[in-house]
């Protein structure tokens, strides 16, 4: 079986249309991406899986992917396409993976569900063109979801993920140090040195505690620039 700790499986069970799961380097974020991912997928539907790059998606997200989906019973290697980016699970449910480098060559998909792993590396085109393509037909569970390290609180996923006022998005946040499989003193460790470097203790709250904060160190934060401080 797969256990997930208790942030994980509250990302799995949410049914909001648009749900990001950040956490730390290490957390597992791209694993319990690709599994909800999987336990959701429809049969006879398509599923768009996107990375930033070509690389990150042949070297990182596929690799997860094909490893979860393998122990999950849908994977077969001669139903994997390649040189078009295509596979056809075991229980009927077709997945493109994509690179969101050029972010036109996903229009025109049609598509039950979208995961984006390392979604604060995509650039804003790539979610606003994958988020139409969301529109399977009789599709009852039509769902964006994103797994990322924070970027800070000028980049679009907070701005997306973060919105407490729009009822259709959810964003959960777990640490590093959530992950009981990692070696044990990887956690402290990058803590000592992100503490020692550029940005110090908040560069860790970003890529240790999976947080949104302002890395540059800036006296003055953007949450203290809202509209209500500007006037004609």
């Amino acid at each position: 079986s797969i256990a997930f700790y208790p942030t994980q499986q509250a990302f799995i069970d949410c049914d909001k249309i648009y749900k990001g799961l950040t956490s730390g380097r290490g957390g597992g974020k791209s694993y319990v991406g690709a599994y909800d991912f999987l336990i959701h997928g429809k049969p006879g539907a398509v599923g768009l899986v996107v990375a930033p790059t070509y690389k990150m998606l042949s070297d990182s997200t596929q690799r997860t992917f094909i490893e979860l989906a393998t122990k999950l019973g849908l994977w077969d290697d001669n139903k994997f396409h390649k040189t078009d980016g295509r596979a056809m699970l075991n229980n009927g449910y077709e997945v493109l993976f994509r690179s969101g480098e050029d972010p036109n060559k996903l229009r025109g998909s049609t598509v039950y569900r979208i995961w984006a792993d390392e979604c604060s590396l995509l650039k804003e085109d790539v979610y606003a063109v994958a988020i139409a393509c969301l529109r399977w037909p009789g599709g009852d569970r039509l769902v964006f979801t994103g797994t990322f390290t924070p970027s800070g609180k000028e980049h679009w996923t907070y701005r997306v993920f973060g919105d407490a006022t729009n009822p259709n998005v959810a964003l959960f946040q777990c640490s590093t140090k959530d992950n009981p499989f990692l070696p044990p003193d990887f956690y402290d460790s990058l803590l000592l040195q992100y503490g020692k470097g550029e940005g110090g203790m908040l560069r860790a709250m970003q890529e240790l505690e999976g947080k949104f904060v302002c890395v540059e160190g800036a006296e003055w934060g953007p949450e203290n620039f809202t509209d209500r401080v500007w006037f004609e």
